[in-house]
């Protein structure tokens, strides 16, 4: 059989740190961590929300209070309200993380 020779240069271990590919590849992987975590923080809010949501229907349910239109529409009315001050907070925050990850990008793309 051939034997191939893979011993690498002695400089070998700079020039790959100095690389500009390498670079790029690290900050790609750095910006899909910093996507994955903003992903976790929405999954997170949504489990929240579903939590909150069962809170109040569990409550309805032990006070019994469905009985009527009102109550139903009361209930009703609350869910609605905690889902949509949750989803406001959600968008708000992820909104922000977003802004501030493009922001990054432009001071890294464009130094001053």
């Amino acid at each position: 059989m051939f034997k191939v020779d893979v011993t690498r240069p002695k400089d070998w271990k700079k020039r790959q740190k100095k690389s500009p590919v390498n670079a790029q590849i690290k900050h790609q992987i750095q910006l899909r961590g910093q996507y994955t975590r903003i992903a976790r923080q929405a999954t997170q809010y949504l489990k929240d929300m579903r939590g909150a949501v069962k809170e109040l229907l569990d409550e309805a349910v032990d006070a019994q209070n469905w009985r009527s239109a009102n109550s139903l529409a009361r209930t009703m009315g609350n869910i609605d309200r905690q889902v949509r001050d949750q989803y406001a907070a959600m968008g708000l925050e992820i909104t922000d993380e977003l802004a501030d990850l493009a922001k990054y990008e432009i001071d890294r793309v464009l130094p001053r």
